[in-house]
Parts: C-alpha cells; structure tokens; sequence
C-alpha cells in the first residue's frame, strides 16, 4: 500500500525524487571512500621498490622479534642477504642544541644496511650507511620531510645541526623524501638513527631483550628453502653457544606482507566490521534525508490543495 503509494510521490515531484537519488549515490561515493581510506592507511604496501621481495625473519618468540645481539650475528652469518633490523622508541625527548624548548619525538633505531635493503635515497644530505652502525662511529641522525617541515621549517640549515635525542647529541645529516615515512605499516617516524647509540644502552648486548623486527630482502623465492637451512644451522649454533637462553623451535621467514597482517591480528575483520557500519550509517542517514526531502514535497503540495480553494474568487466588474 505504501509503495504504490510512494511511486505516485515520486513521480508528481520529480526534483525531489532526483535529489534523494543523489542524496544516496552520495552516501555509497562516501562509504566507499572511508573504506578505501582505511584500506590505504593501514594496508598499503611499503614505499620501497619491489616491495614484494621484502622478507620478515620470524624469531618464533614474541610476536617474531628478536634481540639485538642475536640480529648482529645473524647479519655475519647470513652475509650477502641484504638485512637490516629495527626498533621503534616513542616520547622520545627532542631537544636542539642549545635550545630551551622540548617536545615528544618518535624514534626509529635501526641495524644494518636499512636504506640499501629497502632501496631509499635521501630528499637532502645523506642516509644512514653500514658504517654509522659501529661502535665509536659518530652519533647521526635522518630526519623525515614531516619532522623537518614542523620543527626546521624546511630549512636546508637543518643539515649538520646538532639536537639532543633521550640525553644522546645527534647530527643530522639527511632529510627524508615525503613518501618515505614507515618501514612499518603502523608506525611513522620522526628520526631514525643507529641503535648502537641508543639511550637505552643495556640493551644493546642484551641477549634477552627481544625487541628488534628483522626484514630481509629476497630477490628470488626459489632461495628460501636454502635461507631456511641456513636459518636452522644459525639457530643450533646459537643454542650451543648460549645454552641458558630462550630459543624458539625455528626460525620463518616470511614475506613482509602476511608479517603485517599477522601483526595487525583481527584489525583486518574490524576493518571490514567498521566499513560496513560506516556504509550502513551513511546510507540510513541519506535516506531519512531523502524520505525528509519527499515528505516535505508531499506536505506542502497538500498545503496548495487546501489552500486554494480558500483564495478569494476574482472581483468581478459589472459594465
């Protein structure tokens, strides 16, 4: 009865029935773009060249971390795959040198050739190098194009200034390109620095410390079960060489992709859980709007109707 009914409405007021057609398009075109948005944030791939050849090396122990000490050997044994590993540090405190201001920075640490493995190259200056990571090399730091914006006003005369990370005197040597901001799909940085001249300085012969994500980059897939073997004759000689230790049943490797997702756990069902509750709540809103819109019309055709038999009949002039 209503339907038929709601048929006649549209078609004696076509304008309003156009606008609530629109109304609707326009909540789906929203819907669609807040899952799309969603899908890019925490979804993307890494900014890197072939990205697909980034590899995770899963320790088998928190959540496939592992500790600093254990990842510098790993480099020596695995030599020549591209390796690095990082750490993130946030409320980290900033301080230029000199300067009486501070503020709450995030801080990414990092071990090996970081920038070679994901193929970066440097906006301003230079990136962190192999070197930067011994020990007694000179305490530097990149910065990112963000970071560089808020804090140095895009200044080149960032380059070589001197600012005080957690009590740590740093250089800044480079400036990050904008697309460069994560080498984790949750997490951007501000700096990124050695972790050899990390503020917390215990860790970094800490055989117990499990803190570090190790990433690797592997052209060809056809040499992972070779890795693997490697993986495993490492992990033995660990066990023989430090028998007290916590080891994992094996190390997996891992492309950085299914790491990612597995890192988000269940994040990926609630994105899909929100989308559909945002796709709902546009589409009901835009209706309400739309059947407001036709009420409104029928309302006030109906007011015309009563209206005019009301009007004053013409005054009529007799000769």
């Amino acid at each position: 009865m209503l339907f038929p009914r709601f048929q006649r409405l549209c078609r004696r007021s076509p304008g309003f029935t156009a606008a609530t057609i629109g109304v609707i398009a326009t909540a789906v075109a929203l819907a669609a773009t807040a899952a799309s948005f969603i899908d890019a944030v925490l979804f993307r791939a890494l900014p890197a060249p072939q990205s697909d050849e980034l590899y995770r090396i899963h320790s088998g122990l928190y959540d496939g971390v592992d500790t600093p000490p254990n990842v510098r050997d790993m480099l020596e044994t695995m030599q020549p795959l591209p390796i690095f590993s990082y750490d993130f540090a946030s409320n980290v405190e900033y301080q230029p040198a000199g300067g009486e201001r501070t503020e709450l920075v995030s801080l990414a640490e990092f071990q090996g050739d970081v920038f070679g493995v994901m193929g970066w190259q440097a906006l301003h200056g230079r990136l962190l190098v192999p070197s930067d990571m011994e020990r007694g090399a000179e305490a530097v730091a990149v910065i990112s194009h963000r970071f560089w914006h808020r804090s140095f006003g895009a200044s080149l005369t960032a380059l070589d200034r001197t600012i005080e990370l957690n009590g740590v005197l740093y250089r800044i040597v480079g400036v990050l390109p904008p697309a460069y901001d994560r080498i984790n799909r949750l997490h951007t940085s501000d700096l990124w620095t050695a972790f050899v001249h990390t503020s917390e300085s215990w860790k970094y012969d800490n055989r117990n410390s499990h803190d570090h994500t190790v990433v690797a980059r592997i052209s060809d897939p056809a040499a992972l079960p070779a890795l693997h073997t490697q993986l495993e004759h490492f992990r033995r000689q660990l066990r023989h060489d430090f028998p007290d230790l916590e080891f994992s049943g094996a190390y997996s490797i891992m492309t950085e992709q299914d790491a990612s997702l597995a890192e988000l756990g269940d994040l990926a069902t609630k994105r899909r859980i929100i989308s559909g509750l945002i796709v709902s709540l546009l589409v009901v809103a835009c209706l309400n709007v739309g059947n407001l819109l036709l009420v409104n019309a029928h309302r006030r055709r109906q007011e015309f109707a009563f209206a005019n038999p009301l009007k004053r009949p013409p005054d009529i002039c007799y000769a």
